[in-house]
């Protein structure tokens, strides 16, 4: 038996199962359980008994000792989908255990075990400055915290706290320091003479250390600020390149002045070849009333080169606003990514699977590079491989830029059908040539579904619109589409799970009884999922079955959250907006008993680092897990070889990819995935990414080698006022809810300030 063909072939594996008159013996079983648990929690593990037969179900957690700690134990008499909590091991440091599941009656016994780690969680703990940049001199503000992996705030001892300047020098140091009400506020005084850098805040807790970056260096604050707008990516087959360039003070008016914009196609750094140029353009526009201008540039004076291999896919804009009256510069640069592909051509309307002899319909569209159909252009159906194709029709397209075609499979071969869609009769070299790509579709060929060939059913759930709102309930459809089951009606149970920073933390199912038509059957249902804090910033949602073929089916997604918090917290000023010298009041509106850090700066300190500010994102990024997406190597299960009979097809099961991608083991005497190892007439087979390695026992190797927060326009005229003071940190306090924050006169020349707040509560 050829050894590429096995391994081409869709493989397909089985848990040790039991064979009665080539029958398989019942009840199935499966049992999932994350692969890396937080020592410590409660953790949860969900059990299916599909199938139902008299007999028990042992769970054991198998220590590395080999001792044994019965989680559950029940009967397999009747069909059950139900999740149970148990309390993992506390474990100072990370510990691989197993999970051994035992399902035992008078004429069957399975036993599987599947590995999982146990993972100590440390609290999560960030610091917080007044300001990302300092000039020599001046005072540094900043701020410790700790919380749980709810963001729940601790109080904290810390051992030491340290400052270091660029030489990683300690210049400042405090030791045995604790939070007081969850927040630990020091701040150290800047040396006139401190050297330029970046400067590190170094936080111990017993052994860890969280540092916090931030630079000292001499600068004076930018009076306005530059944007560049331009298409991330251009086409070659696009003539214009269009770029706007605007600039704003602080205070949200347009600057007056004027614009000079440079684009250029560098080469390649390594490049000495003689002759090699960097083509440049520029031009200069006068700033409209707006505060913008501009640009069009004609980009085939960048393309069409003699040495166009030497040069980067890419063009570089550099924008120059110097401001009317002063001619003070702001430099702003951008880059451009330069694609060489002038068009799509994407097969639309065409099925997954087919009969052999039926006639396959469907459609066939041609796009500009920016979406714009293309109608009355040559288009061709090809069927093969990109390398050895063959035409099977000439087609046009239409004014929607869609081409239709008919194709009767009889005269095929009785196989899958891999069909490609081109604007070329033949696949072409596309290096730093203009193209149009190519789309590839594989079509199955429709069989009769069994647990020894490929299964075409899937599941899938309907994607909703992202990121999903906080607070809010919504609707997760799975949709079930069942294909080649011999069955007449089919009567299964879709089981489904929620998981959060990889937990499960929902889990259900719903019974489907269906009457197939032609060999399949297909359907919906929904479940309402509510969608709190607690779930943020991402859920992971699966779904599997089984069928009457005793085939697994499953399917997964991901959806992203808004990254928000229980605590609900609003800022206002008071007024919304301030002449110079105004008296202003910022209150501050959050749960009773929470402490809120509060700063406002300057917003052209945040001109100059844009970057480095607190937010949201950074504080979900302490998070130990924020969804998953494989296991971890050391929780990867051996697995025994396969023994392949002649004529035996093996095939790969989506199902065990399905509940990998969201972090799920499962433990199953049903296939669910494919071998690494097959055993054929004395050979073992071992399979890796490129190659299978074969030996006889006792035998030596032999190789083969397969194919594989913004403020409102400000429009009215205002009052120039004489800067009299020059604040850049305007606020950097605690304050208990309940208290107001008086901000004092507002002494800057129209400037805006960006306040920051956030705010503890404690409920432990």
């Amino acid at each position: 038996m050829d050894v590429k063909r096995i391994f081409r072939h869709e493989l397909f594996l089985t848990f040790f199962l039991c064979c009665v008159n080539g029958q398989t013996s019942e009840p199935f079983f499966l049992v999932t359980f994350p692969a890396v648990i937080q020592s410590g929690s409660e953790a949860k593990l969900c059990t299916s008994v599909l199938k139902p037969r008299d007999g028990l179900m042992d769970i054991h957690l198998v220590g590395n000792d080999n001792q044994t700690t019965l989680l559950l134990q029940k009967k397999t008499n009747e069909e059950l989908h139900h999740c149970f909590i148990f309390q993992a091991p506390r474990v100072d440091a990370q510990s691989v255990q197993k999970i051994r599941v035992e399902v035992q009656g008078r004429s069957f016994k399975f036993v599987e075990e599947r590995k999982v780690m146990f993972r100590p969680y440390y609290p999560l703990t960030f610091m917080q400055t007044d300001k990302p940049i300092y000039n020599p001199g001046q005072m540094v503000h900043f701020r410790a915290v700790t919380m749980n992996s709810s963001f729940v705030a601790l109080d904290q001892m810390y051992s030491m706290v340290v400052v270091e300047d660029s030489q990683s020098n300690r210049i400042g140091q405090w030791t045995n320091v604790s939070s007081i009400r969850w927040i630990l506020q020091l701040s150290h005084q800047l040396n006139p003479e401190a050297r330029q850098g970046m400067y590190a805040l170094k936080a111990y807790i017993g052994e860890r250390m969280i540092v916090h970056n931030f630079e000292v260096k001499k600068y004076v604050l930018p009076k306005f600020e530059v944007t560049v707008k331009a298409a991330q990516t251009h086409s070659v087959g696009e003539e214009e390149l269009k770029i706007e360039v605007c600039g704003k003070y602080t205070y949200n008016q347009p600057v007056p002045g004027r614009a000079w914009v440079e684009v250029c196609r560098n080469p390649f750094e390594y490049v000495t070849v003689p002759g090699v140029v960097r083509p440049c353009l520029n031009k200069t526009a006068e700033m409209n009333k707006t505060g913008c201008a501009s640009f069009t540039f004609n980009t085939s004076a960048f393309t069409n080169f003699r040495f166009e291999d030497y040069l980067q896919d890419s063009l570089v804009i550099q924008a120059n606003l110097t401001e009317e009256g002063t001619d003070t510069v702001m430099t702003k640069s951008e880059a451009v990514s330069l694609t060489y592909e002038i068009g799509k051509v994407t097969f639309v309307d065409l099925p997954d699977v087919f009969e052999h002899g039926s006639v396959l319909e469907g459609k066939i569209k041609v796009a500009h590079f920016n979406g714009t159909p293309i109608q009355n252009t040559a288009v061709y159906l090809l069927e093969g491989q990109s390398w050895a194709s063959r035409l099977l029709q000439n087609l046009t397209t239409g004014s929607n830029g869609l081409a239709a075609f008919s194709l009767n499979t009889a005269g095929l071969p009785n196989s899958d059908l891999n069909l490609m869609a081109s604007v070329t009769p033949e696949v072409r070299d596309t290096y730093k040539k203009p193209y149009f790509t190519t789309d590839e579709k594989n079509i199955r060929l429709l069989q009769p579904a069994t647990s020894y060939t490929q299964t075409f059913s899937e599941l899938t759930i309907e994607k909703i619109e992202q990121p999903l709102k906080c607070d809010t309930e919504i609707t997760v459809t799975i949709k079930y589409n069942f294909v080649g089951e011999t069955a007449s009606n089919i009567n299964t149970a879709v089981i489904y799970m929620v998981l959060s920073r990889g937990v499960i933390v929902h889990h259900g199912y719903k019974k489907v009884n269906v009457k197939t038509s032609s060999g399949a059957a297909s359907g919906s249902f929904s479940f309402k999922l509510f969608v709190g804090a607690d779930l943020s910033p991402a859920v992971q949602i699966l779904a599997y079955c089984l069928l009457p073929s005793d085939n697994v089916v499953a399917g997964n997604t991901v959806l992203d959250i808004e990254k928000c918090f229980k605590n609900k917290v609003s800022v206002q000023f008071s007024p919304a907006s301030a002449v110079p010298g105004e008296e202003n009041t910022v209150k501050l509106s959050a749960p009773p008993g929470s402490l809120c850090g509060v700063s406002a700066v300057d917003q052209s300190v945040l001109i100059l680092e844009s970057g480095r500010r607190l937010n949201a994102e950074k504080i979900f990024g302490l998070l130990p897990v924020q969804s998953v997406s494989d296991y971890p190597y050391d929780v990867e299960d051996e697995q025994e070889c396969l023994k392949v009979r002649p004529r035996r097809d093996v095939r790969t099961d989506s199902a065990y990819e399905a509940f990998k991608a969201v972090g799920l083991k499962v433990a199953t005497n049903l296939a669910v995935r494919e071998p690494q190892c097959l055993t054929y007439k004395g050979l073992n087979y071992q399979r890796n990414f490129y190659d299978v390695y074969y030996r006889r026992n006792g035998g030596n190797f032999a190789m083969s080698r397969l194919a594989v927060e913004s403020l409102p326009e400000v429009t009215s005229a205002f009052e120039v006022t004489i800067r009299t003071v020059f604040p850049e940190t305007w606020i950097w306090q605690l304050a208990e809810v309940g208290y107001w924050i008086n901000a004092g006169s507002c002494e800057g020349s129209g400037h805006h300030h960006h306040l920051g707040d956030g705010c503890l509560l404690s409920v432990l």
